[in-house]
């Protein structure tokens, strides 16, 4: 998409109006872009403006000033003959301005916040028919964006008005900011009163909770909390921002997030970030943080690694890390560390140094439905990326938007549903079906059967009691394929087996707490942000509650990073070379001889 030509019909004459003076210089700067020469201010005031063309002898010039005390812009002379030679044409090289570029693109930015500088830069030259640098056409882009939202220093400033906005639109919303001592922003905490029923009423007890940087003006990083709703969805439930992961920022985090749960017992999912589990200890107690397995493996890899253990037995190694963690009791939890320690005792003793009964199913000591990875942390992460660059004012905006939209699709799709429970519920069902061809059983007692798997295991399913001896069932919450096999011949309804927290009655409980509109329309601006913080420093001789400073923070040296590090345990692209079409080396380090045509 090219961009508008500005400069198409426009002139400069006598008497001529404009509506201020950035737009009397802006159309100066395109018109003389136009027609290919450059200018110099004589006399740039208010009051009078003096225009020449910079070639010496040049009688090219324009006088023009403001009207009175307004801004209007009126040009009172104007001379409009060149007198250049064909050297001062092969010379001349246009002075492209940032500003009035990113004015010309904020509306394209407004709707395609993706816009890259790469393409602006493309574009400029089709419409314009003028070089500009790569630099010009990001900071073109970055004058646009702050026309757009403001000052990034500003934003902090309306922090306050959008938490009371919050709490008056949407009941119960929990909206907290601390400040430091000097009055400088400190923490935002934000849950809004919707999703703490909706997770209170019809989620399971447990929560998913991590923490990814920012890449706004002021980096800092963004805390969140999420919850699963019937079909195994992320469920966003209070965000926060900070400057960075540390034992005050986790515990205040951790704090709030207490107050909007109460006494119920939660299972609290993390990795390891250590000033969070020592939040957690404090806030919750040790029992109910389950760790990651990802992260751990990541860790579990690199000790191996440091003891010379790679390739096919570093495979082998992380196996039976997986054994141990998925083991559903504890004499096959002790029969797996066995093995791992009959293979590499520093392996063995690894596990029981890194306290197993946070993150092996035999030990921990609540229900955590069978989740052994933080991946609704990942997929909120993923969810929220394009507002990771907004000032803070911005991203609790659109943030309301963005959660809204996705809790209308949450709704369009369940209206769509045939079945008593979601997709991915019914995927795993029926997975268990299949896992349960071959089995045996023969009927005990009313409800109850005695099931033989394809190995000669005999397991015990009551159904009545939503149980089976292999402990999946009661695990996971859905019926294992054990209890499969039996629930036909018992006359039974699977989704009468599966869990009321899978359940779509459950889903559309929870869907009917969508967030009301959250008018902005009448926003403050920052002049009027300062003359209420002023009225108010006048009573109280305070005026940091009002109006919040930005942190101080230093913005390291080179250009953001925009994605995210991939762990080393998530499937990678498989690369292929251009010169043999085979994967695993490109074109490059390709040593395979050439194919015959």
């Amino acid at each position: 998409m090219t961009l508008p030509r500005v400069v198409d019909g426009l002139q400069f004459e006598e008497g001529q109006i404009f509506e201020s003076p950035d737009d009397f210089k802006q159309a100066l700067a395109w018109f003389a872009m136009a027609n290919k020469f450059t200018f110099e201010f004589l006399n740039n005031s208010r009051s009078y403006y003096r225009i020449v063309c910079t070639v010496e002898e040049c009688k090219w010039k324009l006088t023009a000033g403001c009207e009175g005390n307004s801004d209007l812009v009126r040009v009172k002379k104007f001379n409009n003959v060149h007198c250049h030679t064909a050297q001062d044409v092969a010379n001349y090289k246009p002075t492209v301005r940032s500003k009035y570029i990113g004015k010309m693109i904020k509306e394209k930015i407004a709707e395609t916040p993706g816009y890259l500088p790469v393409q602006i830069r493309k574009d400029f030259e089709a419409s314009m028919s003028v070089h500009m640098s790569y630099h010009q056409a990001w900071c073109a882009k970055e004058w646009a964006k702050s026309s757009i939202t403001g000052e990034p220093k500003d934003s902090f400033k309306f922090v306050p008005w959008m938490c009371n906005r919050l709490i008056d639109c949407i009941p119960g919303t929990r909206a907290n900011y601390i400040l430091s001592d000097d009055g400088r922003f400190k923490q935002l905490f934000v849950a809004y009163g919707c999703s703490i029923t909706g997770f209170m009423t019809a989620c399971r007890p447990i929560l998913f909770i991590d923490a990814c940087h920012l890449t706004g003006h002021y980096r800092g990083v963004l805390m969140s909390v999420c919850g699963l709703d019937a079909n195994n969805g992320l469920y966003p439930l209070a965000y926060s921002f900070a400057s960075t992961e540390n034992d005050e920022n986790w515990l205040w985090f951790l704090q709030e997030l207490k107050h909007i749960i109460g006494d119920r017992t939660i299972v609290l999912m993390t990795d390891r970030n250590h000033s969070l589990l020592l939040g957690i200890i404090q806030i919750f107690g040790g029992e109910c943080n389950a760790w990651c397995l990802r992260h751990l493996k990541e860790n579990f890899s690199r000790f191996m690694v440091r003891k010379g253990i790679k390739n096919k037995r570093r495979e082998t190694g992380l196996k039976m890390l997986n054994d141990i963690a998925y083991a559903r009791d504890s004499r096959m939890y002790y029969h797996y560390l066995v093995m791992m320690h009959n293979f590499n005792p520093q392996l063995a003793d690894w596990v029981k140094d890194n306290d197993s009964r946070h993150w092996a199913n035999a030990l921990f000591p609540l229900k955590r439905w069978d989740w052994m990875y933080s991946n609704p942390s990942e997929s909120f992460n993923s969810w929220i990326g394009p507002l990771r660059e907004c000032n803070i004012f911005q991203f609790m905006k659109d943030h309301v938007l963005k959660l809204t939209s996705f809790l209308m699709k949450k709704k369009v799709t369940l209206e769509k549903s045939k079945t008593p429970v979601g997709p991915r519920i019914e995927e795993k069902i029926r997975d268990n079906q299949e896992r349960s061809i071959g089995f045996g059983y023969k009927n005990s007692l009313t409800g109850e059967y005695t099931v033989t798997d394809r190995d000669l295991k005999r397991y015990a399913v009551k159904l009545l009691l939503h149980e089976c001896s292999c402990l999946e069932w009661q695990m996971s919450g859905i019926p294992c394929p054990h209890a499969m096999i039996v629930m036909g011949p018992a006359g039974l309804n699977v989704y009468d087996m599966v869990d009321n927290w899978f359940k779509n009655v459950v889903q559309q409980h929870l869907l009917q707490f969508m967030i009301p509109p959250v008018p902005t329309h009448d926003e403050p601006s920052v002049e009027e942000l300062s003359n209420a913080a002023s009225c108010i420093a006048m009573v109280s001789n305070s005026i940091a509650e009002v109006t919040p400073l930005p942190p101080i923070t230093k913005r390291p040296v080179g250009r953001p990073r925009k994605k995210r590090i991939e762990s080393q345990h998530q499937d990678k692209r498989v690369i292929h070379c251009s010169r043999c079409h085979k994967a695993g080396h490109n074109r490059k380090i390709c040593k395979d001889p050439i194919p015959e045509l």
